[in-house]
């Protein structure tokens, strides 16, 4: 036998599963047939939306069949080929086609709408080709027709052309209902206006000088212009030669950093793109060692006004060290109508006994060992 415990979870077991079963059958009587009805409104509401949506489209698409009904060629297609035929004809005369020819293709009909082929070949220039497609695409908003293909071949003779063969195909489009049109182009529309397909023409320029057809060419170079160098040694000025209690100086001013520097004898510089070694200073100006020559520079002059006073750079030998002079050889006159025996050529061979020219083969006179006179002798003026 069941204790009360036991006897009291058998009764709360029973009642939950009472209470279970009841649940199920109000859910089966009642709450089933609400939850499709709700399933079943939703869908209808979905279906108006749907449908609603669909009506709008209808509405805009038949707005917009009776846009393009307005600007279809006409609904006979005998009609519609001429108009569109001539149309062609004038836009090819007035972009200037050579040996322009069209032909009309075979005519494709529906129940709805009939399109209107036609083929362009003829040889025209880029620039002028641009400017078919152009006023092709101007007159888009006035009829309906497009451009199927399009192929661009250079001649035979380009090497003397600038035309380019092309072959255009292009098809205009007649809807069923509608309204017969007299012409395509009305007198208010002029294809030469300022604007091709509501843009500057200067716009499509871009298109003729970018030739693809064209051999490739380098680009010109653009020469930056460079501001003309400045000769520094202009402005490096000697403007004195004071004599301290040493030895005499040399000052030596830069205009373009407008600093001084004062030098000696025997100092070496390097001013204005100009190295060298001053040799000796005088109170009218200075002697310089630059390039194995020697170069005077006066007092109040610049580094441009160096001027050469040497060939070359002769070594400086002590005072105190006397110079040695050769023994003196008997000179010997040469016999009458030979040549003088002492003077050879380079070949070892006398020489003709002529007096030689001023400055040809003649020995350079042997400058001075004493290089601290050579600026005494320059005069103040020159």
């Amino acid at each position: 036998m069941m204790n009360k415990r036991e006897r009291y979870l058998a009764f709360i077991v029973l009642a939950i599963a009472g209470s279970y079963g009841l649940f199920i059958l109000v859910k089966g009587a009642f709450l089933g047939p609400l939850d499709a009805q709700t399933d079943l409104i939703r869908n209808l509401t979905n279906d108006l939306a749907t449908k609603k949506q669909h009506m709008v489209e209808a509405k805009k698409a038949s707005e917009q069949l009776a846009e393009w009904e307005k600007i279809s060629l006409p609904d006979d297609p005998g009609a519609a080929q001429a108009l569109y035929q001539d149309f062609l004809f004038r836009l090819l005369a007035d972009c200037r086609f050579d040996d322009a020819k069209l032909w009309a293709e075979k005519v494709q009909g529906s129940s709805h709408f009939t399109i209107i082929p036609f083929t362009i070949r003829g040889n025209v220039t880029l620039e002028n080709l641009t400017e078919f497609l152009y006023r092709f695409y101007k007159y888009q908003p006035q009829l309906l027709h497009q451009v199927r293909s399009l192929t661009v071949n250079r001649p035979s003779d380009s090497s003397t052309s600038k035309n380019l063969a092309v072959t255009i195909m292009v098809a205009g489009l007649a809807l069923k209902n509608a309204p017969a049109r007299d012409q395509i182009v009305t007198g208010d529309d002029d294809s030469t206006a300022g604007l091709v397909a509501g843009l500057p023409r200067e716009n499509f320029m871009l298109i003729s000088k970018r030739n693809i057809f064209e051999p490739y060419k380098e680009p010109e170079k653009v020469v930056e212009k460079k501001d003309p160098e400045i000769d520094a040694a202009i402005h490096v000025r000697l403007t004195g030669c004071p004599q301290s209690e040493d030895e005499p100086e040399a000052w030596i001013f830069n205009r373009l950093t407008n600093e001084r520097k004062v030098l000696f004898a025997g100092d070496e510089f390097d001013i204005a793109g100009v190295k060298g070694k001053i040799v000796s200073v005088a109170p009218t100006g200075i002697v310089i060692a630059k390039d194995n020559k020697e170069w005077s520079l006066k007092l109040g002059k610049t580094l441009k006004d160096l001027k050469e006073i040497a060939s070359a750079i002769p070594a400086v030998t002590k005072p105190s060290e006397p110079v040695s002079e050769p023994p003196s050889q008997p000179k010997t006159e040469p016999a009458s109508g030979e040549a003088n025996p002492a003077i050879k050529d380079s070949e070892g061979k006398p020489a003709d006994d002529k007096p030689a020219k001023v400055g040809e083969n003649s020995p350079s006179p042997k400058p001075p060992t004493d290089l601290g006179h050579e600026a005494d002798k320059i005069s103040p003026g020159g």
